[in-house]
């Protein structure tokens, strides 16, 4: 019961508390999951038709960095 009502008092939002900081490490690591995935799809079709391997291979890694350091 305590910990539903930790929730409910919006405590996991606080990056002060263990749970906010918890929270906050989760959604980070999804979004920036999420983008590198969405980059990688992306890359991925468009190195049949309009990029040769070595750009697609370049802006992968380019933006992974840019993902995962701004992220």
């Amino acid at each position: 019961m305590a910990v539903l009502k930790r929730i409910l008092s919006g405590e996991f939002i606080n990056p002060d508390t263990l749970l906010g900081a918890i929270f906050y490490a989760l959604l980070f690591i999804v979004l920036a999951w999420l983008g590198a995935r969405s980059l990688d799809l992306a890359l991925t079709s468009l190195k049949d038709g309009l990029l040769d391997r070595t750009t697609a291979r370049f802006l992968r890694r380019m933006g992974l960095t840019f993902n995962w350091c701004w992220l």
